[in-house]
């Protein structure tokens, strides 16, 4: 790292070929690394890519930059996967977004969330049962558990048959699992992403001849200000469902159990006292924030003291603003009935994610069924633990066992 340029009182470190994605230093110190980069500088400057990155690293710029969507652009920043393709309404700007959000927002709504438990807490207990049933006295939770908790609930809100679950894995491993270096001109993660598309697009004009009791049927006949919607929108609405929801939660999933592992004292406590299940899993998303998004600079500015120019990209790691004691009290403390506990885990403004009604309902039900089944178990020490980084992060695997 050398210091590139002073603005004002502060300066700016430029590190050198820096790529959240690959880092080996995040990859083997995820998220406690967030906390030593955060306390090192505000933010610092990359150019691992072909732009200029500008990595912010605190709560209070995370925030600002997350809710000024008049300086920093959402359009196009998966540089990851090249294409033509914009997630709606995660990389459209105002005022398109706003009419998006408004056929969206009552899908995955609180009110929404009530006639959708009981189908997931069923997908918890099968795949709960299922292990159950496989004997032995151990598996890898992420495995058996995590993704497929998630795809579960992908399947059946798109009302997908459930035995095809397996293959929308295997394509979500290869389009958001792999990384920069495992594939440098990004043709596996095209090749995914194509797939998945074609896949989506002929679900979308299945439910056209014969719709259904799923939200593809019931964004057919959406209205996008004063027209309907197309079905190349609902399209990306549909994939932007599936990147949002397989890779997100699972990831989350996988962090919240490696806790619970570790921690009997907590298992016990949210067994004995269930409703701090809740607040529990708050201080989750707060503790292991997993997302650093990324947005384009409209034009130039100075913004967390540094000189931005047009076309650059910031990085908001969620995980390190989550962490910084300069908003939470003991941050680098879990603890399991913070209150208050307003977390950036979601995001902030206008892109506040949308689904996140849906992601604590998933996390919660997931540590009801899975201390009811399972209410000790620890960590096989004889099994390496490895994790991916990057836009989101997650354990590859969480080998857990019981007697």
């Amino acid at each position: 790292m050398i210091l590139d340029h002073q603005v004002g009182s502060e300066q700016v470190p430029w590190r050198h070929g820096f790529d959240h994605g690959v880092e080996p230093s995040v990859l083997a110190g995820f998220p406690y690394v967030w906390d030593d980069l955060r306390e090192a500088s505000r933010a610092f400057r990359s150019d691992a890519m072909p732009w200029t990155m500008w990595y912010l690293t605190r709560f209070d710029d995370v925030q600002a930059a997350l809710q000024r969507h008049d300086l920093f652009s959402s359009e196009q920043v998966n540089y990851n996967v090249t294409d033509t393709h914009k997630w709606i309404p995660a990389q459209i700007d105002p005022p398109d977004h706003t009419q998006y959000r408004v056929v969206i927002t009552p899908l995955l709504g609180v009110a929404a969330m009530a006639s959708m438990e009981p189908g997931i807490r069923d997908i918890a207990r099968r795949l709960v049962d299922e292990i159950v049933a496989a004997g032995g006295t151990g598996c890898d939770f992420v495995d058996r558990f995590a993704r497929r908790l998630p795809s579960g609930v992908f399947m059946q809100l798109l009302g997908l048959p459930t035995e095809e679950a397996d293959t929308f894995l295997a394509w979500a491993g290869e389009m958001l699992l792999t990384n920069n270096a495992q594939d440098p001109t990004g043709s596996i993660r095209k090749q995914a992403a194509r797939t998945i598309y074609r896949y989506l697009g002929d679900t979308i004009a299945q439910r056209r001849e014969r719709p259904g009791d799923d939200v593809v049927s019931r964004l057919l006949d959406a209205q996008v200000g004063d027209r309907p919607i197309t079905d190349a929108e609902l399209l990306e609405i549909c994939f932007l469902f599936y990147v949002a929801g397989m890779d997100t939660t699972s990831g989350v999933l996988s962090y919240v159990f490696q806790h619970l592992a570790q921690r009997p004292d907590h298992r016990r406590l949210l067994r004995e006292r269930p409703h701090m299940i809740e607040p529990f899993v708050e201080e989750c998303l707060r503790y292991y924030s997993i997302v650093a998004t990324s947005r384009v600079v409209r034009d130039d500015v100075e913004f967390a003291a540094c000189p931005m120019h047009a076309g650059d990209r910031i990085v908001v790691s969620t995980t390190g603003a989550n962490r910084d004691p300069r908003h939470f009290p003991n941050a680098d403390e879990f603890v399991i009935d913070r209150s208050p506990n307003r977390h950036l885990a979601f995001g902030a403004g206008i892109h506040r994610c949308v689904g996140a009604p849906l992601a604590r309902l998933e996390v919660r039900i997931a540590v009801q069924e899975w201390l009811r089944t399972f209410p000790e178990f620890s960590i096989d020490p004889h099994v390496p633990i490895t994790q991916h980084v990057g836009g989101s992060a997650g354990l590859d695997n969480l080998p857990l066992v019981w007697s």
